[in-house]
Order: structure tokens, then sequence, then C-alpha cells
């Protein structure tokens, strides 16, 4: 089912709601709620995830993607991500999340590669950029408060 207005309201959202008869139930009832997200993924998109940079700061502004800590650890939201999308969840994942994803969307808009450049030097640059806002001691933190939610494989 695909429903535009929630909680019933005659205005349309500017979002699309795609989700089975109970969900849509649930949203039209209750509204999007944090508690109602489980799982956040972001796929690989090569720079289409620059179209979704906007989205992902609406989320967070609107705290459906909390901080770490401001969520109950039994309740905590998965996230996962593959290439850029990892990138985005990195930078969701942190303690100053809007800060982090901003850098990171800063830094990937302003990297410029010559023509006819190697792979392997985009990929030497990308990690530069990487380690760069995700540094060691970061991405420590990060884990620290991410130990008691990841799945176990």
């Amino acid at each position: 089912m695909t429903d535009n207005t929630l909680r019933g309201s005659t205005t349309p959202s500017l979002l699309r709601y795609r989700a089975g008869r109970s969900a849509i139930k649930l949203l039209r009832e209750t509204g999007l709620q944090q508690s109602s997200i489980r799982a956040f993924v972001a796929p690989a998109s090569g720079p289409k995830w620059l179209v979704l940079a906007g989205l992902d700061r609406a989320l967070m502004a609107a705290a459906l993607i909390p901080k770490w800590e401001a969520r109950d650890t039994r309740d905590r939201l998965l996230m996962a991500g593959a290439s850029a999308g990892a990138w985005r969840v990195m930078a969701m994942a942190t303690g100053d999340a809007a800060q982090s994803h901003t850098k990171l969307e800063h830094a990937y808009v302003h990297h410029r590669f010559p023509r006819g450049v190697h792979r392997r030097e985009i990929t030497a640059a990308y990690r530069a950029m990487l380690e760069d806002l995700f540094p060691e001691r970061r991405i420590s933190e990060t884990l620290e408060g991410l130990e008691s939610t990841l799945p176990s494989i």
C-alpha cells in the first residue's frame, strides 16, 4: 500500500510511505515515531547519496535517527551501510552526527580528481578523506557505543 497522508491529515506529506496494511495503519494512528524504526539501511549509491543527505539531516533533526546514547540499549537502531552508505551510517553513529555528516558531505563534494586518474588514486584519496573524518580515536569512541547492539554472525 502507499499513502502520503498520516494521522488523519488531509494535507499530503512530502514523503510517500510504502508499507503493508498494518504498518500503514500504525503510521496513520501514531505518525512516524522513533520507537517504530528498528533499522536504517544505507545502500551503496555512489554520488547519489548526496540526494539523500537532506533526508538524512531531516531524520536526525526529527530525532528519528537518534544519538546512540539517547536510546535504550534494548531498542537501539540497527544501522547498516555499504560503500558511501557505510560512510553516511558512520557519520550518523558518531557523538556529533549532524556535524560529522555535514563534514562528510563537504569533503566529498569538494574533492576533485583530474581526468584519467587511476582508481588506486581515487581509493587512496577517499581512504585519506575517511581517515581524516573518522580518525582511529573517533572510530573507537563510536564503536564503544555500538558494542552492545552489534549482531554476531
